[in-house]
């Protein structure tokens, strides 16, 4: 009898995969907490980030911030709404218009740790490599 790779039943049991049942479930690689995920979806758009630049020199409405970025009203709002659920923005209903202005920093505190931590990391792993290619040569 031949061996086939087309025929899973004879492979040795090493080689099979689980039932789907005993698969124990795992967060995805590089899945890290839901505050850092939206903080650094947030800040992966040009657009946002020009945004919060804006808003670094104050308080603007959303029209105000629709004019110099070349988006429209409905564009902005989903820009500003993706920001306000990083908390990286609060927006206040003024009379008619719809205020915003930067969020408390804890948000971006989050994420400088957790950047300050890899960096760290990194570094030593580099460190480490450095005397590793220093010694053998």
């Amino acid at each position: 009898m031949a061996f086939s790779l087309l025929r899973p039943e004879i492979w040795p049991s090493r080689c099979r995969a689980a039932p789907k049942a005993e698969q124990p479930y795992t967060e995805p690689i590089g899945a890290l907490s839901l505050t850092l995920d939206a903080t650094f979806f947030a800040l992966s758009d040009p657009k946002r980030r020009g945004i919060l630049e804006r808003l670094g020199r104050g308080p603007a409405t959303l029209s105000q911030l629709a004019g110099p970025s070349g988006l429209t009203l409905n564009g902005i709002k989903k820009h500003v709404g993706i920001l306000e659920f990083a908390g990286l923005v609060e927006t206040e209903k003024v009379g008619r218009v719809r205020e915003c202005r930067l969020g408390p920093a804890t948000t971006l505190g989050e994420a400088g740790e957790w950047i300050e931590a890899h960096r760290r990391a990194w570094e030593g792993r580099l460190d480490r490599f450095e005397h590793f290619v220093e010694g053998a040569g």
